[in-house]
């Protein structure tokens, strides 16, 4: 049992980070194809919530 407690813990997290990657794609070109100046904001912020993410990650003891 704690086989598949570790294998979906595994998962859920390969899930998470995709889940970023994808939200982080679609909002910039979104903002991008709406406005050249909101699509370099938005980016910025993507920039910075990765950032700080990978930051809670590291003080948790991540990996």
């Amino acid at each position: 049992m704690k086989i598949f407690r570790n294998l979906f813990s595994l998962v859920w997290q390969v899930f998470d980070v995709l889940m970023f990657i994808a939200f982080a794609i679609t909002i910039s070109i979104t903002m991008f194809k709406w406005n050249a100046t909101a699509g370099g904001i938005t980016l910025s912020v993507v920039f910075i919530l990765a950032g700080i993410i990978s930051e809670f990650i590291g003080k948790k003891g991540g990996d």
